[in-house]
């Protein structure tokens, strides 16, 4: 009772109640508490204690343990289906939340895919509330009200990793390590037929074959496909390049086959600020990227990049406002473009990248693209069936090594060629001009003491040749961007 009236009288003083109003209340207080009430009795202890209530102390929390001790019954009434134990809060906690001990210690939320560093996380889980036992004198073990969280991150026993990593299949994920990918959306979908009867995953095979005109093309495009729908932790290290002008097609199969790898594919538009710029997230947590109608200077002017970019296993993040950290990249780049030379191919680099321009074939059929938009692109029951489709088509039938960038397996198209040729170094050019006939540098050297008449060879001096280059590029209005040095150096690398 005492306690009571304490707890109470406590709070009536915090509230700024007048002295006689703070009594009334401890008496209209102790009237309604189930124990017997003596005017009298509370009088006298007033009196006495009256002035010596502690500053802190007595809150709300103090009022529920009063409470459990005079009447548990009571206090479950209240209080006991809302509050679970200590034990069974943590194992409902745990079931989409753990704490990561590297590189700094922080709580790992499943349902958000998020981190927070331990303190923050105080502030997030401060209105969770378990119940414990505590030991009284009069009552003996009773249960009691106490913050959950700060419980949690002293426990010992906890569920916890040493580092967060995202390694999807076939690739192998340290058990101390935990693992943050849980698989493709697409898979947990069962629906494989929408009433229709539609073979939608025919139609796509069709689409692709005609897309492209080229057997050989479109197969090589779907095994690609396929080898990472079949191991999706594994890179084709290929860079698919659709080139040719708007409406073939060309976007749509890219985002038709991105629905597949649902939100570990994306398309950026800018490459220079979303791929290239030193903070850049993208990569991260992606299986498939599309550069979309991206920017050929930005492209050439970050070529290699591009190319370290097609075969590195790891790479180095820099968010804003987070410590930099190393983590596996597991993505492969599409492109779609409608400019032939937006990405730099040469001879030496054409390995990574594989570029083919669509067919006319669907060039102008409204009604196809408004069918393929509204029952393939958007509807989850075909993108399942190409999903299955693609699960069980036989890639190593058409790159049996599973190398990608073997040249036994992949096709050569005009447009690989056209673009390796507007690459190529200009010196290379410069050196045709050098042997060809009808060449106005061919001309001019036949009057220079450097033709053997004998041979039929040239036997230039370097000054002579190298004003030749500077000559040749200035009728060329091709840039000068090598010295006498560099030009040299660079002779010798070509020869």
């Amino acid at each position: 009772m005492v306690k009571w009236d304490f707890c109470n009288y406590k709070l009536y003083k915090i509230q700024q109640i007048k002295i006689k109003g703070q009594k009334d209340l401890v008496h209209l207080f102790s009237g309604i508490c189930p124990t017997k009430y003596d005017e009298d009795d509370v009088k006298k202890w007033l009196n006495v204690n009256f002035d010596n209530v502690k500053e802190a102390g007595y809150r709300w929390n103090y009022i529920l343990t009063c409470l459990l001790e005079d009447d548990p019954d009571y206090y479950k009434t209240i209080l006991g289906p809302k509050v679970l134990s200590y034990d069974d809060m943590k194992k409902d906690f745990e079931l989409t939340h753990c704490k990561i001990l590297y590189p700094k210690a922080y709580v790992y939320n499943e349902i958000m895919e998020d981190v927070q560093l331990i303190k923050d996380a105080g502030d997030t889980y401060k209105h969770l509330f378990c119940t414990e036992e505590i030991v009284t004198k009069s009552k003996g073990k009773i249960p009691v009200t106490v913050p959950f969280y700060t419980k949690w991150a002293k426990d010992s026993n906890i569920r916890r990793y040493n580092f967060v990593v995202w390694s999807p299949p076939p690739l192998i994920c340290d058990p101390a390590n935990f693992n943050t990918w849980k698989g493709l959306e697409i898979e947990s979908y069962k629906k494989i037929d929408d009433g229709t009867g539609r073979d939608y995953w025919k139609e796509f095979l069709i689409f692709v074959e005609n897309l492209f005109g080229d057997e050989a093309v479109s197969n090589y495009i779907l095994s690609r496909y396929a080898f990472r729908i079949q191991n999706l932790g594994l890179r084709s290290y290929i860079i698919l390049i659709l080139y040719g002008e708007e409406g073939l097609g060309k976007s749509m199969l890219i985002q038709i086959l991105d629905k597949n790898f649902g939100k570990y594919a994306t398309e950026i538009g800018d490459a220079k600020t979303e791929l290239f710029s030193d903070h850049s997230m993208v990569e991260y947590k992606r299986l498939f990227i599309c550069l979309n109608e991206t920017d050929p200077i930005t492209c050439h002017q970050n070529s290699d990049k591009l190319k370290t970019r097609i075969t590195e296993d790891r790479k180095w993040f820099n968010p804003k406002g987070i410590k930099k950290f190393e983590a596996e990249i597991v993505v492969d780049y599409d492109v779609t473009t409608n400019n032939e030379n937006s990405i730099k191919i040469t001879p030496s680099s054409k390995r990574r990248y594989f570029q083919v321009e669509p067919t006319e074939y669907y060039q102008g059929n409204t009604e196809f693209f408004n069918d393929m938009v509204k029952n393939i692109k958007n509807n989850p029951v075909s993108i399942k069936q190409i999903y299955e489709g693609l699960k069980s088509f036989d890639w190593k039938k058409y790159v049996p090594s599973g190398n990608f960038q073997d040249e036994a397996y992949k096709p050569m198209t005009e447009s690989m060629i056209k673009s390796q040729n507007m690459n190529m170094d200009k010196i290379v050019y410069f050196l045709k001009d050098v042997i060809d006939e009808d060449s106005d540098t061919y001309r001019r050297n036949q009057n220079t003491t450097d033709l053997d008449k004998t041979t039929g060879y040239f036997k230039f001096k370097n000054n002579t040749f190298f004003n030749n280059w500077t000559k040749w590029c200035d009728d060329s209005k091709i840039p000068f961007t090598y010295n006498k040095i560099a030009f040299g150096m660079k002779i010798g690398k070509l020869a």
